[in-house]
């Protein structure tokens, strides 16, 4: 046996050793055999992906005899590299004309693009095809001057926006991976003792102090999918050492490369950088796990946690991502979208529960570039939302002054693994060509694109983005006297946007911004038109109705608030005026004396309930940790008795915004018990009906700072 050291990992080359049982003659099994080892081991994989790696055996190995650790090691990179992106659709059932339509139209696409392609479609290769094509037709996907990637809610990316009720940031990509070399490792960021988001800002200070002392040659968020097919793309000399990963309740090690540390930070440097980056971790609180080390070759080795070791060829691995045919029935599409699009874009540093601004913006800022965004939970509906959602995000861009042939868009798509349910690419590829057929009929790529199998996601949820390099248009008006239209795009008989129509419309908003018609814009979704005129009024100024109608109206499913200095060819519902309103002051909130229940110099205690995916609860924590609190923030994924307990510990509770506990019993005597001890309770949204017990502080508008001031100041 070979061993060589690097910065901690202990690179072994080796057999496996002698007391595991092997496999006997597998490069010579016949079916039966193998579909009888398929069970005895409960393999994951496909018959073809097992005798793919019996071919690899007979070819490549000279004939060796696996061992069982060996196959159940590829069963479970099979499985992590084989998510509903690598599934081919071998039959494809449609009931709606309109999507069969749209399907056909993409397969015609395909053919003119890669007319040697005889293998079925993945939906991967579906979700790019429009791109594809359009950039054949000259129609580059980038956005001129901008790379962009996607990245999660942990507060790491300066610039990055969001969307509400997404878990999904965007944000431009200002450093660049760096090729990795021999002697190279790799570090996990591992949280150690830390609370889930105190863990970023450790993260975030710790790369910043390391940053002019070494070069950071890759800094990743790991995804679903877990450590190892992220490093499998990243170099083709690998060694894994997971002794230096175990941790405690992991009985088999190997289970952590997959499907764990979703969200962690994955670092890779040399090793003088590795040992800067180690001790900085360190002082921060983390529990940095030095596990990799890059080497020259191209066999990928892994060291078990008990010495044992084993090892392929990594272009071998890589092949294990073998797609496999389903044959699949498309929803039926019902008439209206299930679930309402949010398009309330946010930045990763922005907390909703504070300050609340007066006017919310619909477009927002990333380092350089201008994004509008927008967030659909397809359920029943899922060509039709993928399609509104793509739409809300691109007039969110247009209206405001871009030209709709010039802008670009990012989709990122959450979706059900294709093993946790049989629908689950029917829908996926549903709500892709909803997405497709609204690239093509518009000729607009996206720049950026991804799909991810989280097994918690029930239904495919969208996020997109319209990205812009122009400076636009506000979105709260501007000028006093200005007229104020309402429009609606047209919707054909079919349901779907009226495209001509709604391609002449995307022009006129390109001329009147272009001529300095339009002096502000703002999308609607979901909303009244009053609603809307409200959030857009600032500085004093409003909007007076020209048509009392409006005043009572519905609210619409997606439309577009106008502000221009003359006449348009639109319906005109009021004019800009100087409003003489004045906002009352903030009321002054009576607390209990919480001072008489804390010793000197004792912090206080607040426990934040909150939904999960609540960026503004994470960031709040913070912020309150910051101003001398001490926190917990805790969400309905955790055990009630573990809250409870908090509660009762705790001298202030907050609930986050539509975080209901009406039916729970227990977390209501909690709170009741914390508030006769002299506690508070406050409520930052909607919570239900809570007990009338409770004496709760409701704050609809977000905590001021003022109010802060108070309690811990």
């Amino acid at each position: 046996m070979k061993q060589k050291k690097t910065q901690g990992v202990e690179r072994q080359i080796s057999s496996p050793s002698s007391n595991q049982p092997f496999i006997c003659g597998f490069h010579s099994y016949s079916p039966q055999q193998m579909n009888d080892l398929k069970e005895s081991l409960k393999l994951k994989m496909p018959l073809p992906t097992l005798h793919l790696c019996s071919d690899y055996y007979r070819r490549r190995e000279a004939n060796r005899d696996p061992s069982a650790t060996e196959l159940r090691f590829l069963d479970d990179v099979a499985a992590s590299l084989s998510s509903g992106s690598a599934t081919t659709v071998s039959q494809l059932l449609i009931a709606d004309p309109f999507v069969a339509v749209t399907y056909a139209d993409m397969m015609n696409k395909r053919r003119e693009l890669h007319p040697e392609a005889t293998a079925p479609i993945t939906p991967a290769e579906a979700l790019g095809m429009a791109s594809a094509y359009l950039n054949r037709s000259g129609k580059t996907p980038e956005l001129k001057g901008h790379r962009f990637r996607f990245c999660g809610s942990d507060g790491s990316n300066d610039g990055a926006v969001g969307c509400e009720g997404s878990q999904t940031f965007l944000c431009e990509q200002n450093d660049r991976d760096y090729d990795l070399a021999d002697g190279d490792v790799v570090v996990l960021l591992h949280r150690g003792e830390l609370s889930h988001h105190r863990y970023f800002d450790a993260v975030r200070t710790t790369l910043n102090a390391i940053a002019s002392q070494t070069q950071i040659k890759l800094n990743r968020e790991v995804s679903f999918d877990g450590l190892f097919p992220m490093l499998l793309s990243v170099s083709t000399g690998i060694c894994f050492d997971l002794r230096r990963l175990a941790i405690e309740h992991f009985s088999v090690a190997s289970n952590l490369l997959f499907g764990h540390f979703a969200g962690y930070r994955m670092v890779a440097l040399d090793k003088a950088g590795a040992g800067v980056l180690v001790e900085e971790a360190r002082k921060n609180g983390l529990d940095p796990k030095v596990f990799v080390a890059i080497m020259n070759g191209n066999r990928t080795y892994v060291t078990f946690s008990g010495g044992e070791s084993v090892s392929f060829e990594t272009a071998f691995l890589r092949r294990l991502a073998l797609p496999f045919s389903q044959k699949v029935t498309l929803p039926v599409e019902t008439d209206t979208l299930s679930n309402p699009i949010s398009i309330k874009p946010i930045h990763q540093a922005t907390c909703e529960y504070l300050s609340h601004p007066s006017h919310p913006q619909r477009i927002a800022q990333t380092n350089r570039a201008t994004v509008s965004a927008s967030f659909c939970k397809t359920e029943r509906s899922f060509f039709r939302s993928s399609m509104q959602a793509l739409l809300a995000a691109l007039l969110g861009i247009v209206s405001a002054g871009d030209s709709y042939k010039d802008c670009r868009l990012a989709v990122s798509i959450k979706h059900s693994p294709a093993t946790q349910s049989p629908n689950s690419i029917g829908e996926l590829l549903s709500s892709i060509l909803g997405i497709y057929r609204l690239q093509c009929e518009l000729g607009i790529p996206t720049a950026i694109r991804e799909l991810i199998a989280d097994s918690e996601t029930e239904h495919p949820e969208i996020t997109a983005f319209g990205l812009s390099s122009r400076t636009l248009a506000p979105s709260h008006f501007v000028q006093n006297g200005s007229r104020v239209y309402c429009v609606t795009p047209m919707i054909a008989e079919d349901g779907l946007p009226a495209f001509p129509a709604l391609r002449q419309l995307l022009r006129d908003l390109e001329a009147w911004n272009r001529d300095g018609i339009v002096k502000s814009a703002r999308v609607i979704c979901d909303q009244t038109v009053t609603d809307a005129l409200t959030e857009h009024s600032a500085s004093g100024l409003t909007c007076k109705l020209t048509d009392p109608a409006v005043a009572v109206g519905e609210k619409l499913p997606l439309a577009i608030l106008l502000e221009a200095d003359r006449e348009l060819p639109l319906a005109e519902i009021g004019k800009v005026e100087a409003s003489v309103f004045r906002s009352e002051q903030a009321a002054t909130y009576r607390l209990p004396k919480l001072s008489e229940t804390l010793n000197a110099g004792e912090r206080y205690g607040v426990t934040i309930l909150a939904s999960k995916g609540d960026t503004s609860a994470a960031i709040l924590a913070e912020i309150l940790c910051q101003r001398g609190a001490d926190c917990r923030l805790f969400t309905e994924k955790d055990s009630v008795t573990a809250q409870a307990r908090e509660i009762l510990l705790s001298q202030i509770t907050m609930l986050g915004r539509n975080y209901r506990i009406e039916e729970n019993l227990q977390l209501q005597f909690a709170l009741e018990t914390q508030q006769k001890a002299g506690g508070c309770v406050i409520a930052l949204g909607n919570n239900g009906d809570l007990s009338e017990k409770l004496c709760v502080l409701t704050l609809e508008n977000g905590i001021e700072e003022d109010l802060l001031m108070r309690i811990f100041d």
